[in-house]
Parts: C-alpha cells; sequence; structure tokens
C-alpha cells in the first residue's frame, strides 16, 4: 500500500521545568492558567530535547512502521533543521522525495511545568507556503492523507481532495482548528468526498 501524506514538517523542542522554577497563574472564574517566568533570568531545565513532528511526518512514519510505502509532501528551509527532518524520515524509511525548500523549516518551542500541559511558541515558516502549482501527481496512491494545513497551504485542500478521488484515491484528512475558521466553505465543499475524516 502506498500513502502520500500532506501538511507539515516540524522541529519541536520540549523544554521541562521544575514545579518550582516556573510560577503558575490560574484565573478561577476563566478556567485558564499561565505560566510565569521572572524577566532576565537564566532557568534550569529538567530536560530540553529536540524532536521531528508535524502532521505529514508523524503519520507517513506511523503508517511506514505498518508496512506501508510513505512519501511526505511538505516544505522546509534551506537551514538545519531541513537536514534533521530529512534524516529522520530517511531513518524511518519514509520518501522525502517531494519534501521541497522554501524560507525557513517550521520550528516550535514547548515549555511544560506542573501539570505539563506545555504552552507552545510555533513558528510554521515553510509549512504555511504551499501552493496549488506544488502539488503533484496522485497517480499511484491508495490514500492520501492531509494533516492540519495553514495559512497559504490550506487553500489547497480542495485541489488536494479533487485531484485525489480523480485518482481513484481514498482521502483522510485532520483538518486544524485555524483552517476550519478561516476556510470552512472551502472545507465544506469537498467534505463528502473525505472518506476518514479525523477531528
Amino acid at each position: 500500500m502506498r500513502s502520500l501524506h500532506f501538511g507539515s514538517a516540524m522541529v519541536d523542542t520540549i523544554v521541562l521545568v521544575a514545579d518550582e522554577d516556573i510560577e503558575r497563574l490560574t484565573l478561577t472564574n476563566e478556567a485558564v492558567s499561565f505560566l510565569m517566568v521572572e524577566t532576565g533570568r537564566k532557568l534550569p531545565a529538567e530536560s530540553i530535547t529536540t524532536h521531528i513532528g508535524g502532521g505529514a511526518c508523524n503519520t507517513a512514519i506511523s503508517l511506514c512502521r505498518r508496512g506501508w510505502s510513505s512519501v511526505v509532501r511538505a516544505k522546509v528551509g534551506r537551514d538545519l533543521n531541513a537536514s534533521a527532518v530529512r534524516e529522520h524520515l530517511a531513518r524511518c524509511g519514509t520518501e522525502d522525495r517531494l519534501v521541497s525548500c522554501d524560507q525557513a523549516t517550521g520550528t516550535a518551542v514547548m515549555v511544560a511545568s506542573h501539570d505539563r500541559n506545555a504552552s507552545i511558541f510555533v513558528h510554521r515558516g515553510a509549512n504555511e507556503l504551499l501552493a496549488i502549482e506544488d502539488l503533484p501527481s496522485l497517480d499511484g496512491f491508495d490514500l492520501v492523507y492531509v494533516a492540519a494545513l495553514s495559512s497559504e497551504s490550506a487553500d489547497c485542500f480542495p485541489e488536494i481532495v479533487r485531484r485525489t478521488k480523480g485518482a481513484g484515491a481514498r482521502v483522510a484528512a485532520n483538518p486544524g482548528v485555524r483552517q476550519l475558521g478561516t476556510r470552512a466553505d472551502d472545507f465544506f465543499s469537498v467534505l463528502p468526498d473525505v472518506d476518514l475524516l479525523s477531528i
């Protein structure tokens, strides 16, 4: 079975901070919490780790581990993070021949403490720049998975679905909140052709 995965390629840095080294403020009436750090102070971290992630990479690797032949269609930058993404995909047996370069690779920094519900700083970078002309041929794939798409990339969703169905493949989609919030009409226009929807 062959699958093609549209979406993001990210480099995630996860920082775990001990409860006593960062303050948490919880607003009872609003049911929200905030992590507070003193400005200008270096804080010791329990750990700082880096991982490759993103919807396209994660799902492609997952199916590859289950015996599928998986290809990622995402954009990265011309930077060290792009090399890390490509090396990770290669180590996991996932094809990166459709990964292209444009601006900076998407990155995220997650800071977790107390209940380990992380605050996330994200720069989506090249993940926002997929265009219709970047869409490859979809012939020969059994499944096309479309992860959450950001900004301009989300404009491609209806065309990806139409081309996938035209090529005789199944469509699986996991749209993001921003995509649904800003492009709901486009999403619902092709929803009948989505075979598997994950929200």
